[in-house]
């Protein structure tokens, strides 16, 4: 049997594979003129700063991943949770390899294709953080997951009875019972918000259904408290602490009645928002059960220059003992683009739109300014400088009057919401705090 969290050879063999890919110059990011496989990038010598890449470019500075990794193996330590980080968010096996080297539980995906990508690249351990609906989804299910990989212990969610009657006769469908039932967590939900049962009584039925279904195993129970982005932060802090509490009774309950697959039962919740109290809420264990807490963070690893920046200010607030745990999360992706048109007073342009960077959440925040030829490194830059909007290829820039910028000038942006942002790249570039290119990571949207 192999590692039941990941085949470290495996997917060391497939991200061989992968970076082998030949470069054929139609990769945004990457120069047209290289050739040979994405491997080769790293070892061009490219730097951003010396002009030797395409603009827009996406960027991952090494030295805030390391940062980031470090924080979240502290936090682990400190509370005892394990974590499952979601995929989805860069979709990038090879970072998926760098929280699998640090200790993660197992991989979160969004839907079966994702998992079944994840799980090519030697995961083994998959919480698929949605409901399974769609033939050719719940094929995949069974045929490409479960069937495939005898040694893949995958989890997915069911907030209906009518959910979970379609998997069970999916299976029985295919003429036999099989020897590992597909394991499943009831999702918790709240009223207006996302998918999940709503209240605790409908989350209990539910259960009991699951549990009286041979094709299904009920292994634990789930939910996604980052539903409440209509209200004020300290509402949505309320409310979302009281949603992971939601799980941790109903797991108790279930368990006093026996409904549970054999085997640890799992309790996961924890976006990038409030994996904190997810963690605390989680940790209580059931007598004579061994209980797994499982947080599924996905952007810690990346983090952001604004809306999760504010977030984790906000936890720090809510649990000062967590800065002990050394610097915190700091932002490693950045989007750079030119300055490529000054038309009008007050206004410029920057070559990075919206098939560029994130729009969803907020705008893109200029953070870096670089002249070629008179910095040495980036410098900050000068106020009165925003993005009013976006276009599919042009940003549009607030400037003062006059302009600092010269056209040519190079400019960093830092994101809202790095998930809308990596879906727009297939390959991001690595780079080291002088901006020169050590990798090509490749993402799988």
């Amino acid at each position: 049997m192999k590692n039941p969290t990941y085949d470290a050879d495996e997917m060391e063999r497939r991200l061989t594979a992968d970076a082998m890919a030949p470069l054929d110059g139609t990769t945004k990011g990457i120069p047209s003129r290289l050739s040979g496989n994405f491997d080769d990038v790293g070892r061009q010598e490219l730097s951003l700063l010396d002009g030797d890449l395409p603009f827009p470019v996406a960027v991952l500075r090494q030295s805030a991943l390391d940062q980031n990794r470090a924080w979240m193996r502290s936090f682990l330590a400190s509370t005892g949770v394990k974590i499952a980080p979601h995929g989805k968010t860069p979709m990038a096996p090879a970072l998926a390899q760098m929280q699998m080297q640090d200790g993660a539980w197992g991989i979160t995906a969004a839907t079966a294709q994702q998992a079944a990508i994840f799980a090519a690249f030697g995961i083994r351990r998959i919480i698929l953080a949605n409901q399974v609906v769609g033939a050719e989804n719940i094929r995949v299910v069974i045929e490409d997951l479960l069937e495939k990989y005898e040694d893949l212990e995958l989890s997915c969610l069911v907030d209906s009875a009518s959910g979970a009657q379609l998997l069970a006769d999916a299976i029985r469908s295919r003429g036999v019972i099989p020897h590992r039932p597909l394991r499943v967590l009831i999702e918790v939900g709240a009223v207006g918000g996302r998918t999940g049962a709503r209240g605790a009584e409908a989350a209990l039925s539910l259960a009991r259904f699951v549990a009286s279904l041979p094709e299904l195993a009920l292994s634990g129970v789930e939910a996604y408290e980052g539903v409440f982005g209509d209200h004020s932060p300290d509402a949505r802090t309320a409310l979302a602490r009281n949603m992971v509490e939601e799980v941790a009774a109903l797991a108790h309950v279930a368990a006093a009645e026996g409904l549970f697959a054999d085997g640890p039962i799992v309790v996961t919740a924890g976006g990038t928002e409030f994996f904190d109290l997810a963690a605390r809420a989680l940790s209580a264990g059931i007598a004579g059960r061994e209980v797994v807490p499982v947080i599924r963070s996905g952007c810690y690893l990346t983090h952001d220059h604004l809306s999760f920046a504010r977030m984790f200010e906000r936890m720090l607030d809510r649990d000062p003992s967590l800065s002990k745990l050394g610097p915190g999360l700091t932002p490693a992706l950045e989007v750079w683009a030119a300055v490529q048109s000054q038309p009008e007073p007050g206004l410029a342009f920057a070559t990075m739109g919206k098939r560029d960077v994130s729009y969803d959440v907020e705008m893109p925040v200029p953070t870096h300014w670089f002249r070629p030829g008179r910095d040495q490194a980036p410098i900050a830059v000068p106020e009165g400088v925003s993005v009013l909007r976006l276009n599919d290829q042009h940003a549009f820039l607030r400037v003062p009057d006059p302009s600092p910028f010269e056209l040519g000038d190079l400019l960093g942006f830092g994101v809202s919401h790095v998930c809308t942002t990596f879906d727009k790249w297939r390959s991001v570039l690595l780079v080291d705090d002088q901006y020169r290119v050590t990798r090509a990571i490749r993402t799988y949207f």
